[in-house]
């Protein structure tokens, strides 16, 4: 298939997923906003608006319940996918119905910032679209954790949206397996900004042996790793991908087509990507 089609399908899939997410999650974190402001714990010059591809965004409906795709369609312009009909496009309805359904399995997730509504998300998520609960979801932050305040730092609202795809999205394909969430302090933005803390995450994941999947959805720009900090960075996920290998460890990230290698996960794991037994996640 030609990339510039793969690129397409691969966006307009994300935005898809983006929707559906933000449609069932965002209520509960404007909730926590909102009760923040009024304890006087954080304080709101203007209120927080939120775009989607430049546009301001559209709530579909103010329930719990998820939305028909009719409804999507008519207020968004784009359809809504539930996590039934992207496992049969996916080919993983079958799997989940001959008894694969990640079942001793433990899921590594690695975000900046995290989301402080992410338990009550999934939950609302989880009941919305008749799926049980994760076996085991814990929340953790070796490296320590900041306030939650996206008037002081406006990537702490992406994060959280972020966060919420990874963690809904990766227990609708494996809704049997545990899920560990990793949190870093720091936002991981272009360039070398905040890979050493999500490096240092990883390294935690394998020496604790928390799981055996790892699941990788950020990356940065390719050329703005090309300066020796950038090589050495990437030296240094290398050889934790290797590492992660020698434990029989798989991962996963997200990234564009690898004719048009413009992420630091395609970048960096493509030397390795047959040898350890990485893999690319196109979605």
């Amino acid at each position: 298939m030609d990339a510039s089609v793969l690129h397409m399908a691969r966006h307009r899939i994300t935005s898809l997923l983006i929707v559906i997410t933000l449609v069932l999650s965002f209520l509960p974190m404007l909730s926590f906003m909102t009760q923040a402001h009024a304890t006087g714990s954080h304080t709101y010059s203007s209120p927080l608006i939120l775009t989607f591809k430049g546009k301001p965004f559209t709530f579909v409906q103010n329930s719990a319940q998820p939305p028909s795709d009719a409804q999507c369609r008519a207020k968004t312009g784009f359809p809504c996918y539930s996590p039934q009909e992207i496992r049969r496009a996916y080919g993983v309805t079958t799997l989940i119905n001959a008894g694969f359904a990640g079942q001793g399995q433990t899921i590594i997730i690695d975000d900046s910032f995290g989301s402080p509504t992410i338990r009550h998300d999934l939950k609302v998520f989880d009941e919305g679209y008749g799926l049980p609960d994760p076996p085991s979801f814990k929340i953790l932050a070796p490296l320590g954790t900041v306030p939650f305040n996206p008037q002081k730092n406006p990537d702490q609202i992406n994060w959280a949206f972020e966060t919420t795809l990874d963690v809904e999205w990766a227990h609708s394909m494996a809704p049997k397996a545990n899920i560990v969430l990793m949190t870093s302090p720091v936002d991981e933005t272009e360039g070398v900004q905040g890979m050493p803390e999500f490096l240092f995450l990883l390294q935690y994941a394998l020496a604790h042996h928390l799981g055996n999947i790892i699941s990788q959805s950020w990356g940065a720009t390719e050329n703005t790793l090309f300066n020796g900090a950038g090589r050495f960075v990437l030296e240094q996920f290398e050889e934790f991908y290797q590492r992660a290998a020698q434990q029989n460890v798989t991962v996963f990230a997200s990234a564009v087509p690898a004719s048009s290698p413009t992420s630091m996960a395609l970048t960096s794991m493509k030397s390795y990507g047959t040898i350890v037994s990485a893999q690319l996640e196109v979605v």
